[in-house]
């Protein structure tokens, strides 16, 4: 048995208050409020439609060129660079081995021993030779996730800046594969395993890694170690900026570099403080002695490299408060935050001194790094900074809730799952968010984290960063229900979204659970016609469907759409959405003449009002599909799949989640047609690509999964088929539950392997559970209850009990008829089955059946569902 699905993106977010919990209003005449404008429509309170155009898509990858030499560096290079030539030449010399193919080269060792500068003095000495040269700080898989997606919105400005980053940085990948002479720098990997699938697609570039990990990498990349520097080389970097050559300056910066261990960071600073504060090497040494201990104590558990720098401190803040006190506290702000690519525009004023004169004192000092637009400090010194910062006094604030503060004031205005044109704001913010939360503990976390908490989940969920939404929705609740109260709208809102992400994550019985919960209270303060009741209902609607239960669906999609109807009228595109949900579920309940009917009418009225290509105009046109397949009408099916198929690559990108689910459902039809080399390709695929997309569990994979093994069965690979069929059937059983109707199909695929492997006793057990569970969940006369009865009634045949075989086999034929009519496939299946029982043909009428068991395998429908009504 095949499955079609749909795809298993994030839903949109319903309509509510924004995200700073003030409440929705509009002025003047013909307004329009609303915390969400989605399906591109907006209605005004006299029923005026305003369109919203809808963003450009991605095109293909391969058809994008280099707008000219593309090169993204965090800073110049140090003009005083020592000590490393040898080893830039052996960096060359491995990179330049082979064009053809990927040449991955980690550079690792001690923190701040030079890495990440090496890396950037090979990049801009070389950087005539790649038409690409992109630096990214791939400190955690989000960051590079991020990294990918802005190269993206450099090589396709207009179209990749309304792509979500998951999206986007699978774009670049495409476009790394399919372009050579491009140079990627990894800066600060902390996990192997966060590159590998990188290193793994990756082509015809160079890619250079830095880690302070001396661990295996991936594949075939090849690791050099950078230790400090050499006593000479050392010195020699202290004399180059400090400008002091004379044989005692030398000797004295001899046992400088001594006293911290060789280090480039430790001495980089320590030349920047000599050179500033015209401090002579001799007198700087005698300083460093007898500076009081404070800071290095507080860093004796850090390692090696944070309590050399902690050895500074004491010095370099003296320095630094003489030229601008202030500047001492700007940099207790920004140790808040992530350390790198701070937006300078978020900075405000650090008591009565001017921004960018005390970032500038930093930088002479060397504590900070500057660009025109982002600040960033080295990752030992944001430590010591934090761990010598102590309380502040004499009524100063506390820098983290400064830097807070900063942070919520530089958040864009407005829905971030509504307003695409901030993404890239919220994009280099986002960081910094997640680092600023982590410096408050549970209780003692201001209000204002909480609101900012949600609406960078929000932003979050559109980005496909569903668990790091789910884990920030779940701790803003907790801050907007001390500070709001646990039943208003912005905490209500908050608990909707994370049911929208547990479904997504696949935890269904927990959303169902969290969406009746927050309906409850909805319908009694915000009232039952109210469009977040609705909005809420509808989703709990379509978690229903996911969890099969598909009559108490049916009854939920029909409640709000009376509603909808009632109140909007019968042709608003929030009717249409919940009609397009009704259809879902009477397909999903066998009545596919009926769903494809409500389907032509939703898509035809998406058409008008949004456009043929809109991405809901073509949920409609892949739920058309399904709905010609379940109907029998094959080759309709196909073109339909494949006109929907090739739409949503041409608009949403072919590794859109959108158009594997064209594939899919293409590859069922091509399945049903015979044309199995194509089916099983087609399958196959798309089962990889959404096991790295979700994991190899994710329901969308699983049946995925499933297909392709229903494939491999026809094909007469039994053996694999049964082993694949059990595997799914083990996982389903887990992750779904025993009833769920997917458990039931991969039961019913099961025995019929089970059967073509000659292991009747097995394959009845498994056939007749699955039969029994059907008839309960979805009836008697269910197309999917039919095809297993159908299957049981084979099996019956072939083992010898006639009599109970054409007996079942009639009330199956008589079933399928009243429900699908006399000219579907599977009723003239079911009656070339009779025909066979009422003819004793011994072996030859066991073969016959099991082929037509094969191609009587209904499927367990599954739709495109609309997981929210626009708020008109």
């Amino acid at each position: 048995m095949s499955e079609v699905a749909a795809p298993d993106d994030p839903p949109a977010a319903p309509p509510g208050d924004p995200p700073d919990g003030r409440p929705i209003s509009a002025v003047g005449e013909r307004s329009v409020a609303a915390g969400t404008i989605s399906d591109s429509i907006i209605v005004t309170g006299d029923n005026s439609y305003v369109s919203v155009v809808p963003p450009p898509r991605l095109p293909p990858p391969d058809r994008v060129d280099a707008p000219g030499r593309v090169v993204r560096l965090p800073r110049a290079p140090t003009p005083v660079f020592v000590g490393r030539e040898d080893v830039l030449a052996r960096l060359a010399e491995t990179l330049a081995a082979r064009s053809d193919v990927v040449i991955t080269q980690a550079l690792h060792g001690l923190g701040g021993v030079g890495k990440t500068e090496l890396a950037l003095q090979y990049a801009h000495r070389r950087r005539a030779g790649y038409a690409v040269v992109w630096w990214i700080t791939a400190e955690s898989p989000r960051r590079l996730e991020t990294g990918l997606a802005e190269l993206a919105y450099r090589l396709a400005p207009e179209a990749a800046r309304a792509a979500p980053a998951e999206d986007a940085a699978a774009w670049a990948l495409g476009w790394l594969r399919s372009h050579p002479g491009w140079l990627l720098l990894l800066d600060n990997v902390n996990d192997p395993g966060d590159i590998e699938a990188l290193l793994a697609s990756a082509e015809g570039g160079h890619i250079l890694v830095t880690s302070r990990r001396d661990v295996r990498w991936p594949g075939r990349t090849s690791a050099l170690r950078l230790d400090v520097l050499d006593p000479a080389d050392a010195v020699a970097l202290i004399t180059g900026i400090t400008g002091r050559t004379s044989d005692a300056d030398r000797e004295a910066a001899a046992e400088i570099a001594a006293e911290l261990g060789h280090l480039p960071l430790a001495l980089d600073q320590a030349a920047a403080y000599m050179r500033q504060a015209s401090v002579s090497p001799q007198r700087y040494l005698r300083r460093l002695r007898e500076q009081p201990a404070r800071a290095y104590r507080a860093a004796a558990q850090g390692d090696k490299a944070q309590l050399t720098i902690a050895r500074l401190w004491d010095l370099t803040v003296e320095s630094i408060r003489t030229r601008a006190p202030g500047a001492v506290w700007l940099l207790r702000c920004l140790a808040h935050y992530a350390p790198d690519d701070v937006p300078r525009d978020v900075l405000g004023e650090p008591l009565d001194e001017d921004v960018d004169e005390a970032l500038g004192v930093l930088a002479s000092h060397n504590m900070v790094t500057l660009t025109d637009d982002t600040v960033s400090l080295h990752r030992l010194t944001q430590a010591v900074v934090l761990e010598a910062a102590g309380t502040p006094g004499g009524g100063e604030p506390e820098p983290r809730d400064v830097a807070l503060a900063w942070l919520r004031a530089g958040l864009p205005a407005g829905d971030p799952a509504a307003d695409m044109s901030h993404w890239p704001t919220w994009h280099s913010l986002t960081r910094h968010i997640e680092q600023i939360a982590g410096h408050y503990t549970a209780g003692r976390e201001p209000e204002e984290l909480g609101t900012m908490l949600y609406a960078t989940a929000r932003f979050l969920a559109t980005q496909g960063a569903v668990l790091l939404a789910h884990t920030m929705l779940v701790r803003a609740e907790g801050i907007l229900e001390e500070y709001l109260g646990a039943e208003h709208p912005t905490t209500l809102d908050s608990r909707h979204h994370q049911a929208l992400m547990l479904r997504v994550l696949g935890r269904l019985e927990e959303a169902a659970e969290q969406h009746r919960a927050v309906l409850e209270v909805q319908e009694r303060v915000l009232g039952p016609e109210h469009p977040d009741t609705l909005t809420n209902r509808n989703n709990l609607a379509g978690v229903l469907g996911y969890l099969g239960r598909w009559q108490e669906e049916e009854a939920e999609h029909r409640a709000v759409l009376d509603v909808l109807t009632r109140t909007l009228g019968p042709d608003h595109l929030s009717t249409v959405s919940v009609r397009n949900n009704l259809a879902f579920v009477l397909l999903a309940l066998g009545r596919a003449e009926e769903a494809e009917a409500q389907h032509r009418a939703a898509h035809q009225a998406r058409s008008r009002g949004q456009g043929p290509d809109h991405p809901a105009t073509l949920a409609c046109s892949n739920n058309i599909g399904l709905a010609l397949r379940a109907q029998g009408r094959l080759r309709e099916a196909e073109a339909q799949h494949r006109a929907t198929y090739e739409a949503r690559a041409r608009v949403l990108g072919d590794a859109h989640p959108a158009a594997f689910t064209s594939l899919n459902n293409l590859g069922v039809v091509l399945g049903d047609l015979g044309r199995l080399d194509e089916a099983e390709a087609m399958h196959r695929d798309v089962m990889e690509a959404r096991g790295r997309d979700r994991g190899a569990d994710h329901p969308g994979a699983l049946i995925s999964h499933n297909n392709l093994a229903a494939v491999i069965g026809r094909r007469g690979r039994w053996d694999e088929a049964a082993e694949r069929h059990g595997s799914i059937l083990d996982t389903r059983l887990r992750v779904l539950g025993p009833a769920h109707p997917a458990t039931l199909t991969s039961r019913n695929n099961l025995g019929v392997a089970l059967f073509m492997l000659a292991r009747p006793e097995e394959a009845e057990a498994e056939l007749g559970t699955a039969a029994e569970a059907r008839a309960t969940v979805l009836g008697q006369d269910h197309p999917a209850t039919l095809t297993t009865r159908n299957n049981l009634a084979c099996l019956l045949r072939a083992t010898g009990r006639a009599g109970e075989a054409e007996a079942e086999h009639r009330t199956i034929l008589e079933a399928f008829t009243r429900r699908l009519g006399p000219a579907h496939p599977n009723t003239a299946a079911s009656a070339a089955n009779l025909a066979h029982a009422r003819r004793d043909e011994g072996t030859a009428t066991a073969v016959t059946c099991r082929f037509n068991l094969v191609n009587l395998q209904a499927d367990t429908l599954c739709s495109e569902h609309d997981p929210e009504i626009p708020r008109g």
